[in-house]
């Protein structure tokens, strides 16, 4: 017979908050989510979006201080579920004025699952360069001069010597120079791309964000979790999958 969830919530994989981080201010807070937000939209995007239509003014410029840059996680990053390594960036795009959504592979995401936060809502812009580092529970702003007019290869390679076991996601050069077609790179070649979202970190003077975590999140149901996770391992060993790992 088919596993049914425990009694209680049936959406519990979150943390139940984001960072919420003021670049104009250094201000650096927790952003608590409605009980009810976690339950009508999970995660991702769904609810990156209810969050930007709460926060976000009504007109914004897509490149100034006032607009938003959201990283959400879903509820299977930060576990162990094979493929759930996908995390959503929102903001308002620069290149048609409205909110749009990126999404990006990787393990940037699962990362940002395990943080103890289930995404990062970024406002304002700093008036120098800097990177955000979320590390350990422990988040700060720290001066990123020597970083700004780097590549993203370079950028990531010199985080992750500083943060041993971190991932990264930064911009380049086209990112600190408002390009519209700039991107976010994850493990160096993974792009939250399209909406232009790297001129919008760049108009903030937000180099990079650097995650290392290892903090577990309650499951509703462990079990039926696990029960579930080997059913979709299996798939794995499709002879249809096989062969299409061939191309």
């Amino acid at each position: 017979m088919p596993r049914t969830l425990k009694e209680g919530p049936h959406v519990n994989a979150s943390h139940g908050r984001y960072l919420d981080i003021d670049l104009t201010t250094a201000r650096i807070a927790e952003y608590q989510i409605p009980e009810d937000w976690k339950q009508r939209f999970l995660g991702g995007r769904g609810l990156a979006a209810r969050l930007l239509l709460e926060e976000l003014p009504p007109t914004v410029d897509p490149l100034g201080p006032e607009n938003l840059l959201v990283f959400a996680t879903g509820p299977f990053q930060g576990t162990r579920v094979v493929g759930g390594g996908r995390h959503a960036v929102l903001s308002v795009s620069p290149k048609t004025g409205r909110v749009a959504d990126s999404y990006c592979g990787g393990y940037f995401g699962h990362e940002l699952g395990r943080s103890g936060y289930d995404g990062l809502l970024i406002r304002g812009a700093s008036d120098r360069p800097v990177i955000l580092a979320l590390v350990d529970g422990q988040a700060q702003l720290l001066p990123a001069q020597d970083l700004w007019g780097t590549g993203t290869g370079e950028t990531e390679q010199r985080l992750r010597e500083r943060f041993p076991g971190a991932r990264v996601s930064s911009i380049g050069v086209a990112g600190e120079r408002h390009v519209v077609q700039a991107c976010i790179i994850s493990d160096r070649s993974r792009a939250a791309g399209r909406p232009g979202f790297g001129a919008v970190m760049g108009s903030k003077n937000l180099k990079a964000v650097v995650v290392r975590g290892d903090v577990p999140k309650q499951l509703a149901d462990p079990d039926g979790f696990s029960a579930a996770h080997r059913a979709h391992l299996a798939t794995f060993s499709d002879p249809g999958i096989q062969r299409f790992g061939q191309y």
